[in-house]
């Protein structure tokens, strides 16, 4: 309940705690979602599924990359017609080719460094579309 209805861009990566009931009650809840960072997590094919039929008219980025979501599963996301961007890194080479063909109009594996909640085309000193300056926590100490 602590997190907006209105959120869009959403990472759970690495969050090994995160399961599909989790995701289920999060894209009920969060129906505005355009970009989600699954990327190594728990969660299944139960997922993917709760996925497409909630933001099939929102979702434009996804990584299930290292989940337990398989690869038949992921044929289902041909009924999603707002994404651009599918990150799945799990796949061998002919689920890739078979992926590509099914899903042409979608990137598949070629946005390797869009993160939600990290540096912006490369750029280290932005998060998202804010610009963020680093801080130097500790004083130069010569003694180490």
């Amino acid at each position: 309940n602590n997190l907006t209805t209105d959120i869009q861009k959403l990472s759970l990566r690495n969050l090994q705690s995160l399961r599909d009931q989790h995701i289920d009650t999060l894209v009920v809840r969060c129906s505005k979602i355009k970009v989600l960072d699954l990327r190594h997590t728990e969660v299944g094919n139960s997922s993917l599924a709760y996925i497409v039929n909630q933001l099939k008219d929102t979702l434009e980025e996804v990584d299930v990359s290292l989940t337990g979501i398989n690869f038949d599963k992921l044929l289902e996301l041909k009924t999603m017609t707002k994404l651009k961007i599918l990150t799945c890194l799990h796949l061998n080479c002919q689920q890739f080719d078979v992926l590509k063909n099914i899903l042409p109009r979608i990137l598949i594996n070629e946005e390797l460094f869009s993160v939600v909640g990290g540096p912006n085309e490369f750029n280290q000193f932005s998060i998202w579309e804010v610009r963020a300056d680093q801080t130097d926590l500790f004083e130069d100490n010569e003694q180490f």
